[in-house]
């Protein structure tokens, strides 16, 4: 019998730990999904650690090596903040469908949004980012049937950006008798949109 086993067992079962660590801000899972890397960086989970979130009850199981599970308890605490948010308004001006409408929505820093309008054939998809010298990077796409706009811009509360898709030509028929006697083309005029920033969360100043 190898003497050095029982010595190997007992600092093997002291080095493993289970902890319950609870999540604030976030949902657990999305939370893990940082701790994996998935929007970019280094993974803290591998062979000895293992991370399970529950988001029925807010929390997530850390199991493993007890230093790995300390790093990730750390990295939790330190991104399970309250995330500051803003507020916009988007205007969608359409001439052809004879439409003109607003939709206001508070969204927090890297908080992805999306909105779809079938009768302006309009997508919107947003993302901010609250930074520290008091204004949002703001990273928006639209599309209007098959023109799509990226846009990456800088405002402060107060700001609109307009942004302009492409207007679409397509091809009308019109018909006599049962017949396709004329073809002709019609513009298409695009919907104007508009972003503007009403309010952004600013950080407490220090006294």
């Amino acid at each position: 019998m190898n003497v050095w086993l029982p010595f190997l067992l007992a600092a093997t079962t002291q080095a493993t730990v289970e902890v319950q660590v609870p999540v604030t801000h976030y949902r657990p899972s999305k939370m893990v999904a940082l701790m994996r890397g998935d929007h970019g960086g280094t993974s803290l989970l591998g062979d000895r650690l293992e991370a399970v979130p529950v988001d029925a009850k807010g929390i997530i199981v850390l199991s493993g090596d007890k230093t790995e599970v300390e790093a990730a308890k750390q990295f939790v605490a330190l991104t399970d903040v309250e995330r500051r948010g803003a507020s916009f308004t988007i205007t969608i001006d359409s001439s052809a469908d004879r439409m003109k409408y607003e939709v206001r929505v508070s969204l927090k820093s890297n908080q992805l949004w999306k909105t779809s309008d079938g009768d302006t054939d309009t997508t919107i998809a947003m993302k901010p980012r609250i930074n520290a010298d008091g204004s949002v990077s703001l990273s928006l796409v639209t599309q209007v049937r098959s023109s799509e706009v990226q846009t990456m811009v800088r405002l402060k509360a107060g700001q609109t950006i307009r942004v302009s898709p492409n207007s679409e030509e397509e091809t009308v028929g019109r018909i006599v008798e049962g017949r396709a006697v004329k073809s002709y083309s019609n513009m298409v005029p695009a919907p104007r949109i508009t972003v503007r920033c009403d309010r952004l969360d600013l950080p407490r100043r220090r006294r």
